[in-house]
């Protein structure tokens, strides 16, 4: 199976095995990039593999400074000219919209 080229692809991967130096070159040689999805029980390395970055925020909750973080490192990545996708968590509760929305007010500055 092939991927499209020109497609913005990212792979989450769960299990530790998979941050290795070998897999990151893999994807960055084929511009793919590295899932970078935060649970309770995981962080992903933040490893820049592709033009643009990709974030999948899942913790039920997050302090003020964790948001912070978060447009902080959004930010890095777009001042380098990559584009930013990120997700909040988005089931039981609106926690994850909310959160969303702030981090959106913040980057807008308001």
């Amino acid at each position: 199976m092939t991927l499209p080229r020109g497609v913005p692809i990212a792979f989450e991967f769960r299990h530790e095995s998979w941050f290795a130096d070998d897999v990151f070159s893999c994807l960055k040689a084929h511009n793919r990039a590295l899932c970078v999805a935060e649970t309770e029980e995981r962080v992903t390395p933040d490893v820049t593999t592709a033009d643009f970055a990709y974030y999948r925020y899942r913790k039920p909750e997050y302090t003020d400074e964790e948001r912070a973080g978060m447009l902080r490192r959004m930010h890095e990545r777009l001042a380098a000219g990559r584009d930013v996708f990120a997700y909040f968590k988005h089931e039981e509760t609106p926690q994850g919209a909310i959160y969303a929305v702030d981090v959106l007010k913040r980057a807008a500055g308001t």
